[in-house]
């Protein structure tokens, strides 16, 4: 009986790790503006990036590359990734704050 109880827990407490979801913000500066990047992983996969700018006056290419990097560093699971051409200096903002995200992620573990 006491074997199958620590079993249990055992499994319970493995489940439990396996659901384990770290994030970090972190608020860099771009070109004239500030860009909050939020960064989620569970367990080594980047589940979600969120990067937003408070430059409202942002052209429509700038909000986009927002988008094209978060989501290609969601499918790379990586913050190592290309520049979006024509916002490289929003894409860079971006790549910098995922990274520093990611870095106390790590380092927090």
């Amino acid at each position: 009986m006491k074997q199958t109880i620590l079993s249990i827990l055992c499994v319970i407490m493995l489940l439990s790790g396996a659901l384990a979801e770290d994030s970090a913000t972190v608020t860099v500066n771009g070109v004239g503006e500030q860009v909050t990047v939020t960064l989620t992983m569970e367990d080594d996969r980047i589940i979600s990036v969120e990067a937003t700018t408070d430059n409202t006056e942002a052209d429509e290419r700038g909000k986009e590359s927002l988008l094209l990097i978060s989501s290609a560093m969601v499918s790379k699971n990586s913050v190592n990734v290309d520049a979006i051409s024509g916002a490289t200096c929003t894409s860079n903002a971006v790549i910098a704050g995922a990274t520093e995200a990611w870095l106390q992620i790590m380092t927090d573990r």
